[in-house]
């Protein structure tokens, strides 16, 4: 090979994208989901390793005390029925209160029938939202009642603060995935907490070192493992009073992890309402960040990501799934091309492609959508749920809240 050869297929090799890896690898505790939960039908119960396990819902006129389904005896209001199909203005909640839908932005009005009118008024795609330039370390007025994305830039005691809330990296990150999103679906997207036509991100910084919430060794244990970064956050967010009930929160968080790029909950079979983004680790030789992100050019590798993660967080892609493995991922072998699906993820033990992310179509949600969007098979559906804008006909709560 001669010199000017070599000299081109290196600088070829070095612009090649790193292969990312998958975003999250969920932690797996050794003790089943019934010996956790016992004789408790509902709710959610606390396993050996430290996550909370749901262990089933009630029907709608019960609620779930000490684990057992009993009749219910006060008024629960329901805010989803209640702006069912509804984008603004403020509906009664069944309970003798009243429950705000949204509110209309960029020169629109609310109509009697619920929805935004006027020449600005679009589609019912993305919110229409500025950025924030100052930061917030309180969550500060809701314009809407309903289930809602909570966008937080977390850092340890002990980290740098890039001000990533508020130089727009967190915002852009959610314009894209939201505006993906939202062509996906034809219209619908996330809802996001904003305030004053401004995305409310938080900004929060721990008490903890990266050290210390990183981990320090491979057990099945949350104090400890390397494997339960996402766990000591929402355990440390919760503890400070800063995580609300009707709330899913999308962590950018300044630390790191020894096991994966990112993590989730994954309702019913682990409640969590944090979805983190561990943005200066490195697995398997490859650093996480290595790819941009929140650019207003396009979805990065922790864009795409964020997403597939709260998706894991809405309950998707749910255990009936036809091609369901892994704790919440799809493998669609009928598929050319499996890994263009946005819940892709590789099969344990097997030679399959890194994810799709790099593939010059995109990625698509429900490859043959029997998994978790437009299927008819009784189990989490994406169209229906209650943390899209605008709110779905009978939308349903992520299982087990």
């Amino acid at each position: 090979m001669s010199v000017r050869l070599f000299l081109v297929t290196v600088l070829m090799i070095s612009c090649s994208p790193p292969v990312m890896p998958p975003p999250d690898r969920p932690p797996v505790c050794d003790e089943t989901r019934e010996q956790t939960c016992g004789t408790a039908v509902c709710g959610g119960q606390f396993n050996r390793c430290g996550q909370q396990v749901g262990c089933g819902t009630c029907a709608a006129n019960e609620v779930c005390t000490r684990g057992q389904c009993q009749p219910t005896m006060v008024c629960q209001p329901n805010m989803m029925s209640a702006c069912a199909g509804r984008q603004c203005g403020a509906r009664p909640d069944g309970c003798g209160g009243q429950v705000t839908c949204g509110t209309c932005m960029g020169g629109t009005t609310c109509s009697p029938s619920g929805s935004c009118e006027g020449p600005d008024a679009g589609s019912a795609g993305p919110q229409v939202f500025r950025c924030p330039v100052t930061r917030s370390t309180v969550d500060r007025p809701d314009e809407s009642s309903l289930l809602q994305v909570r966008m937080l830039y977390v850092i340890p005691s002990d980290v740098a603060d890039e001000s990533l809330d508020v130089n727009g990296r967190v915002c852009q990150s959610a314009k894209a995935f939201s505006a993906w999103l939202g062509t996906a679906l034809g219209g619908p997207t996330l809802r996001f907490d904003v305030a004053n036509g401004e995305l409310d991100v938080g900004f929060v910084r721990l008490s903890q070192t990266n050290a210390q919430l990183r981990g320090t060794d491979t057990r099945s244990n949350v104090d400890t493992g390397e494997a339960y970064v996402r766990e000591r956050l929402e355990r440390e967010l919760r503890a400070a009073n800063l995580l609300r009930p009707d709330k899913l929160y999308a962590v950018f968080y300044g630390g790191e992890s020894r096991y994966a790029c990112g993590g989730a909950a994954y309702p019913p079979a682990l409640i969590g309402s944090v979805i983190a983004m561990y943005l200066k680790s490195t697995i398997g030789g490859v650093a996480c960040e290595s790819r941009p992100w929140g650019q207003a050019s396009g979805l990065g590798y922790y864009d795409w990501a964020m997403l597939h993660d709260l998706m894991h967080g809405l309950g998707i892609v749910p255990s009936a799934g036809a091609n369901h493995h892994s704790f919440g991922h799809a493998f669609d072998a009928r598929a050319p091309k499996p890994a263009i699906d946005l819940m892709y993820s590789p099969r344990p033990g097997q030679s399959d492609p890194s994810w799709g992310i790099d593939e010059p179509t995109g990625l698509v949600l429900d490859l043959n959508h029997d998994d978790y969007l437009d299927h008819d098979g009784g189990f989490v559906d994406l169209r229906r749920s209650g943390f899209l804008q605008p709110l779905p006909l009978n939308a349903v709560r992520p299982p087990g809240w």
